[in-house]
């Protein structure tokens, strides 16, 4: 019998508001365990934004003036890794019982999900099997080494997606309690290729030619153009077959609602916290446990 996971599609969101709701998430399965319901959410970002990771020292590293003056916000994610801009992409988040395996061992059962749901949607990716080392550096339990500012889609760590070598998919994992919260973004347009631009000490040039190499985006693949919204049902139809699942769309609920607006208020939309990050005692940051 299929399994039976809950589907959230809420479409473009403030950043802050995004990066709240997966952490809302994760905590509200935590409460309430075994009965909760496995979770898929899909979702854009409505302004673009730059996010770092939970723990990357950035408040001198990142050119906040010149994002702002571009149209793009900042958020910091719950989740490790490095800087990456949220631009022409959809974003996927899982809520769900860590698998056997380990963390590897959920990146790869997930990473079935994305591939066939792409593949609905005619885009055809390998899974990446190499560079154990570079997967590690991105999964957190949500208190990791601080990262370095250089950007995530540098390089595809294991089970990530990518043709050609070069990467189509990025994701990042937390996992607490036996459950695990895995959010990534699948590259639809070019977008992201700026984000060098907004990092200090950084050859501009130099960064966005090895990013341009290391990624490609689905509308490039297909020769086409295509949306968010667009890809959301080939996408959900393919991850539901390849890993036997069957979806009632919903919403969120009151408790998860409630408790996304404390963390947006707390620390996702609270500027000391996207600075400084958790646990740093700056005047009026918020400090996460």
């Amino acid at each position: 019998m299929s399994a039976v996971w809950r589907l959230l599609v809420d479409g473009p969101g403030p950043p802050d508001w995004n990066m709240a709701v997966d952490k809302a998430l994760l905590d509200c399965a935590l409460e309430t365990g075994v009965a909760a319901m496995p979770t898929l959410r899909l979702y854009w970002w409505c302004p673009p934004a730059l996010s770092l990771g939970a723990n990357q020292r950035a408040a001198d590293t990142v050119d906040w003036e010149a994002l702002r003056d571009d149209g793009y916000d900042v958020v910091r994610r719950p989740t490790g890794g490095r800087a990456i801009l949220h631009a022409e992409e959809l974003t996927y988040s899982v809520i769900a019982p860590a698998p056997a395996g380990g963390v590897l061992g959920a990146y790869r059962w997930l990473a079935a999900g994305l591939q066939e749901g792409l593949a609905r949607a005619g885009i055809r990716l390998e899974l990446e099997r190499g560079r154990r080392g570079q997967q590690s550096r991105r999964i957190d339990n949500l208190a990791t080494t601080p990262q370095t500012s250089y950007p995530c889609f540098m390089a595809a760590g294991r089970y990530e997606l990518v043709t050609g070598g070069r990467k189509v998919v990025g994701s990042a994992q937390c996992r607490r309690r036996g459950w695990l919260m895995q959010h990534g973004s699948i590259l639809l347009g070019p977008e992201h290729l700026r984000l060098p631009r907004y990092l200090k000490g950084v050859d501009v040039e130099a960064e966005t030619g090895k990013m341009a190499r290391a990624t490609i985006d689905c509308s490039t693949l297909l020769g086409r153009r295509i949306e968010a919204a667009a890809l959301v049902y080939p996408f959900v139809d393919g991850f539901a077959r390849a890993l036997d699942i069957r979806f009632e769309e919903s919403e969120l609920k009151v408790g998860e609602r409630d408790k996304a607006e404390r963390l947006r208020l707390e620390q996702f939309g609270n500027e000391a916290w996207i600075r400084y990050g958790p646990g740093v005692h700056a005047p009026g940051a918020f400090t996460d446990g």
